[in-house]
């Protein structure tokens, strides 16, 4: 079967643009009809590709993922602690310059309906694996550790975001070796 390399440009067009309009508006005033005339198409050829705009959120949400799980990729170290530090690191930048994309990429429905799906979503499946490293190596159950994980980089990152807060790798690297340790005897 021959793909129409015209309508996988548009269909990728479309997310390109959606992020774009994210990261200029915020996730919330994002609206279909809006991206489908920043990409000068009808609003129908938008639903040609994505039936929804949630199915187009979530499509996006997977490339902002793809993209910085990229990223992330090439901060694995052989200690995994080091890897999460990485991880917070990467997230941290994407917060304080992109605080609309870091925002969409941690609290939006298409950033919570990853979770269902995290093999889908490069960066989520790679913290997910630095975490069942880590969690091997001091005998503990991943599933908890990865909520203290994950909760500690986002909690800092939104803090971040907002301005509330500036960037400190220090601080990353001793609140993740902080909570690592919670439930220990």
């Amino acid at each position: 079967m021959k793909t129409d390399r015209r309508s996988t440009d548009t269909r990728q067009r479309l997310i390109d643009t959606t992020l774009d309009l994210i990261d200029a508006h915020g996730w919330n005033e994002v609206t279909l009809g809006g991206v489908a005339r920043a990409c000068k198409v009808s609003t129908p050829a938008c639903y040609k590709h994505f039936p929804s705009k949630t199915s187009l959120f979530e499509a996006s949400a997977r490339q902002l993922s793809t993209s910085l799980g990229e990223r992330a990729g090439s901060l694995v170290q052989d200690d995994p602690l080091e890897s999460l530090v990485g991880i917070g690191s990467l997230l941290v930048d994407l917060a304080a310059e992109h605080p609309r994309l870091f925002e969409f990429n941690q609290v939006s429905p298409a950033a919570v309906a990853a979770f269902e799906h995290p093999d889908e979503h490069p960066l989520l499946a790679l913290t997910r694996g630095e975490v069942e490293r880590l969690a091997a190596q001091r005998g503990t159950t991943p599933e908890p550790l990865h909520l203290l994980v994950w909760s500690c980089l986002q909690g800092y990152t939104q803090l971040i975001a907002v301005g509330a807060a500036t960037a400190d790798i220090t601080f990353i690297r001793a609140a993740l070796r902080a909570i690592i340790t919670i439930g220990d005897n």
